[in-house]
């Protein structure tokens, strides 16, 4: 078992899965496919999903080994989306994490066998280790999830309706079956928690990672347990995604271990910025420094025993 520490134990096993994930890769033949796939595959990112997965595993009693089959599936499952997510006929983005994305790198045409092809890969490693009746289950899961009915379909759903300027609250409050049918009003009632407290609090001690070690140090605030996370989305303009304007954001949140502060930046075509992290975490950074002064909260201090 890792270390308590969240930094020391994400690092663990961060370099557990990266140790896992090359060793699978390294036994590919090399091809402009493979290249593309390892390109897109090895371009960066903090590994939240196979980290969750892993420590999750962990804390419930289970054999880690035994995981990184599955959780080496589900980084290569994101990374097909985002490679096609970011092909011209849909998003046409040119950067991904810093880097030219795969159509970029590699051509269009190859982006599209690379995602195809880590969609493939996922599967096709999971099937060569799963052994019992339980995880052949979680893989039909981790494919009904990223199928049709759940990731694709939210990603078709996403691209039919991007043109449209006529769609109301009570509209997008519908659910519709794939014949455009209205197949289930939704009013929405609180029944359970979707995330458990223990799930929450490790997400924050991520989040908390990103703010402090990560793309978010603009809006760390010194002595203080701050998290977040940043985002850059194209503009869209008459029917096509702009190039070269963005909207810039940061989410942040403190402190970090209960949060009770949320304040969210949105920058609209910043002059000299590309990234939410430049433009819109240093905002949030002085809101936070704003509620600390007024509030007169003192480094590390528990809010809950704030007046």
């Amino acid at each position: 078992m890792y270390n308590s520490d969240y930094g020391s134990a994400y690092d663990g096993y961060l370099a557990e899965f990266n140790a896992y994930a090359g060793g699978v890769y390294n036994e590919l033949t090399e091809s402009t496919l493979t290249n593309a796939m390892k390109y897109s595959f090895f371009a960066g990112g903090k590994r939240v999903r196979p980290v969750i997965m892993m420590a999750c595993a962990e804390k419930l009693g289970g054999n880690i080994k035994k995981i990184l089959p599955f959780a080496f599936a589900l980084e290569c499952i994101h990374t097909y989306s985002l490679v096609h997510d970011d092909l011209p006929a849909i998003d046409n983005d040119v950067l991904r994490r810093g880097k030219p994305t795969c159509h970029i790198a590699y051509g269009e045409a190859a982006a599209v066998l690379a995602g195809d092809g880590l969609l493939n890969f996922a599967f096709e490693h999971l099937l060569g280790n799963v052994t019992s009746k339980r995880e052949i289950e979680a893989t039909k899961i981790i494919a009904e999830y990223s199928g049709y009915d759940g990731m694709l379909g939210g990603q078709a759903a996403d691209v039919e309706n991007e043109k449209r300027t006529d769609c109301g609250i009570d509209e997008l409050n519908d659910i519709y079956d794939k014949n455009g049918r209205i197949a289930e009003k939704m009013n929405p009632k609180a029944k359970r928690r979707v995330i458990s407290e223990e799930a929450s609090r490790i997400l924050a001690r991520y989040l908390e990672g990103v703010v402090r070690d990560g793309s978010g140090k603009q809006a760390y605030v010194a002595g203080y347990k701050v998290g977040g996370k940043t985002g850059t989305a194209q503009k869209f303009e008459n029917g096509v995604l702009s190039v070269g304007k963005n909207v810039m954001s940061f989410v942040g949140f403190f402190p970090a271990n209960n949060p009770k502060y949320l304040a969210l930046a949105i920058v609209d075509e910043p002059d000299g910025g590309r990234y939410g992290s430049t433009v819109a975490a240093p905002l949030v950074k002085k809101v936070f420094e704003g509620i600390i002064e007024t509030k007169n909260i003192k480094a590390f201090e528990k809010v809950e025993n704030e007046n």
